[in-house]
């Protein structure tokens, strides 16, 4: 069972034509988390921020700054701040973002 800690909604993105969602939350210190959901495909990203991804469900392909990172459930990842990057979804993709 997974636990969550106490969050204030802020707003929701849906992007590339539904086939992304985003909900973005404020922590009780103030940081910006967000929830999304990718569904397979290829989307090309620019992180606002330095990005750490935390993968619940699915696989993916990150491409960026001459790097390929496959990922999956459990897995983690960090974008740095301003960089674009590629994210190729090969299973459909739950994840947590938490930003710096």
């Amino acid at each position: 069972m997974q636990e969550f800690e106490e969050l204030k909604y802020v707003q929701s993105f849906i992007f590339f034509d539904g086939r992304s969602l985003i909900r973005e939350f404020v922590d009780q210190a103030g940081c910006k988390i967000s929830y999304g959901f990718m569904l397979k495909g290829k989307f090309i990203w620019k992180a606002t921020g330095i990005e750490k991804f935390s993968i619940f469900s699915g696989e993916a392909i990150f491409i960026y700054e001459g790097a390929t990172v496959s990922v999956r459930a459990g897995e983690h990842i960090t974008i740095p701040d301003g960089v674009e990057f590629v994210v190729e979804v090969n299973s459909d993709l739950d994840y947590r973002c938490d930003y710096e």
